[in-house]
């Protein structure tokens, strides 16, 4: 069992679910990286298979470097197990980064992600990464490919926009988080937790080096999500949205956010789910941007403004002119058709 005088610089928790086939792989690479000075805390939610069973093995062969804990039910969302990570945590180490069970990463990704953090003094320092198809290893997409650079007053900087908010890209300095927790919905938890951590954060560093490559399986949770998943996510952030009208500079970087998330990356996955009524689908996503005041005259989705952030900036910007025209539906079919010709997925 790790304790408070054993804390390290670094902090790793592993969330794991049924992942009896990858775990052991997940921390043989931790064990295995350059730099040394960090602690595992696994947390499996009550796998059915022998993930906990491997995970706990590992724990009794490295004791002070690896705990593992077990959910005393299945929580059943990724959300509630990153919570339960937090709350079981014990605070000391100066960083903080979570990782699922299956992620792969570089050997030096710790090394690296610290040292950007140390000579930047960033609260959150991200990496590149890519996605990898699992069984063929074919390279579906490179993401986060930013010049190393320090984002002052991140809150309000629209380019965060523009990030993956998933967390295992990211170290982050622990004094952020605090009490911060990942919000109560099953899926696309990483959106709020990440536009929280910015209100907090004072730089935001990204480092230019693939570390960390994403695992794509056809069983994944995310690939399974349906339209409950989308709809408990929107109203989601329909609420921060309400909560963050007297915060002008905030307001616009969670304005721009809700536009990509909802209006774009939801409709790419639920055109991948064949239960999905798409015309239904797109019809209820048009209202909800006119509803929450994204389609109106707003200076973050001028084309001069997205035109600063390259060929995505002039797709968010032509995603907002098929929905006027009731066009979206069209883009959306022409890009599973080329995604399922030239194997690529890339996501807002």
């Amino acid at each position: 069992m790790l304790t408070e005088n054993s804390m390290n610089e670094i902090s790793v928790i592993v969330t794991a679910y049924n992942i009896e086939k990858y775990i052991g792989r997940c921390l043989d690479e931790l064990l295995e990286q350059s730099y040394q000075d960090f602690n595992v805390l696994i947390v499996d939610d009550s796998s059915t298979d022998k993930t906990a069973a491997i995970a706990e093995d590992y724990a009794q062969k490295y004791p002070g470097k690896i705990c593992f804990l077990s959910t005393p039910v299945n929580l059943g969302a990724p959300s509630l197990t990153r919570n339960f990570a937090l709350d079981s945590w014990f605070g000391g180490s100066k960083y903080l980064i979570f990782l699922d069970g299956d992620d792969r990463i570089e050997p030096n990704f710790l090394e690296n992600l610290h040292s950007c953090a140390e000579e930047t003094k960033a609260d959150i320092t991200v990496c590149a990464y890519d996605r990898v198809e699992e069984g063929t290893g074919h390279i579906l997409c490179r993401e986060m490919r930013f010049p190393n650079t320090m984002i002052l007053n991140p809150s309000g900087d629209e380019r965060l926009a523009f990030f993956n908010t998933a967390p295992w890209n990211k170290l982050i300095r622990s004094s952020i988080i605090t009490s911060l927790r990942f919000p109560d919905i099953r899926f696309v938890d990483d959106v709020g937790f990440f536009l929280e951590l910015c209100k907090k954060a004072n730089t935001v560093a990204t480092l230019n080096e693939i570390l960390i490559h994403y695992q794509v399986r056809p069983n994944s949770g995310i690939t399974k999500l349906d339209e409950k998943n989308i709809w408990d996510f929107a109203d989601n952030m329909r609420q921060r949205l309400i909560d963050a009208k007297n915060d002008s500079r905030y307001y616009e970087l969670l304005a721009l956010s809700t536009f990509i998330h909802i209006g774009i990356s939801m409709p790419m996955r639920a055109f991948d789910n064949p239960a999905i009524n798409k015309g239904v689908f797109l019809k209820k996503i048009r209202n909800y941007l006119y509803v929450n005041n994204l389609m109106g005259r707003r200076e973050f989705l001028s084309f001069s403004r997205l035109l600063k952030h390259g060929i995505r900036g002039i797709a968010i910007w032509g995603c907002r002119f098929l929905y006027r025209v009731r066009g979206m539906g069209i883009f959306l079919r022409l890009y599973g058709f080329c995604k399922r010709i030239l194997k690529i997925d890339v996501k807002f």
